[in-house]
């Protein structure tokens, strides 16, 4: 098995600065995704994913070990894409209107695929139409499926208020898709 998150850290904190680049390639491509989901725009959502390694390379003294290393960089990543969307307009930041490759589909016939493409779009649309803060949870919970502590931690809320926001999304998203396009 090889070093922990916990243990390259140590090593980095200990003077070892070179091997930070092994948490960026172990990470990248997960926060790359959760930006996309975040902004919508491959451009910012790689901004965004190395702003965010950078930030956290600056920050690794204020990481508590004793903790899952990526809600705590995730939190970076979502502290910065609100940041943005404040600076910008909301309506900037869509969802992205194509699944991250974690999520689409690798079924052999091209009719699956578009069934598969057409039903992500509508998501991706009712999802856009949610509050940013119940956006954020069920992307944390259901699309990087994060446990709901972790989900809590990334947000800087409760663990009971992550559940809440989880759920109200939950209901609210299936309203948004039963009405139909706005």
């Amino acid at each position: 098995m090889g070093e922990t998150d916990q243990d390259i850290i140590a090593r980095v904190l200990a003077g070892q600065r070179d091997v930070y680049a092994i948490l960026v390639e172990r990470h990248q491509n997960r926060l790359y995704k959760l930006a996309l989901l975040l902004t919508g725009h491959p451009q910012d959502a790689e901004d965004l994913a190395q702003e965010t390694l950078i930030r956290a390379y600056r920050s690794l003294v204020r990481y508590d070990p004793a903790r899952p290393f990526f809600p705590w960089v995730s939190s970076i990543l979502t502290n910065l894409a609100r940041t943005r969307r404040r600076q910008k307009r909301p309506d900037m930041f869509p969802l992205s209107d194509q699944p991250p490759e974690t999520l689409a589909c690798q079924a052999p016939g091209p009719d699956t695929r578009l069934a598969r493409m057409a039903e992500w779009e509508t998501l991706v649309r009712a999802l856009n139409r949610l509050p940013e803060r119940l956006r954020e949870a069920l992307v944390l919970r259901h699309i990087e499926d994060l446990p709901f502590d972790h989900v809590a931690r990334v947000l800087g809320i409760s663990e009971a208020a992550a559940k809440m926001r989880v759920a109200r999304g939950l209901e609210k998203l299936k309203k948004i898709m039963e009405d139909g396009p706005a």
